[in-house]
């Protein structure tokens, strides 16, 4: 093997180790908490419900921003056959 091709298989092994390195210390840093059933079904609910009410939250952001896409995209259309009205009434 080159030397190059050392130093290039060197550097994998170190990172390798260095993610291994990171995977420890990721799990070092887990907390283990001890809950009954009971609570543990009602910290379930409860996250149940904060990301049901987020997602609800969001799609009626975007269901108002398609709203007003719509309206005013009937505006447009209103004016414009106002308009075309108009043309036919001087005729």
């Amino acid at each position: 093997m080159s030397e190059e091709q050392t130093a290039t298989v060197g550097t994998e092994e170190e990172e390798v180790q260095n993610h291994q390195g990171h995977d420890e210390q990721e799990q070092e840093e887990v907390e283990t908490v001890e809950m009954t059933k009971e609570e543990y079904e009602a910290e379930l609910q409860k996250e149940s419900d904060r990301r049901v009410t987020q997602a609800i939250k969001k799609r009626e952001q975007e269901f108002k921003k398609e709203l007003e896409k719509e309206k005013e995209e009937a505006r447009k259309e209103a004016r414009s056959l106002q308009n075309l009205a108009r043309k036919s009434a001087l005729r």
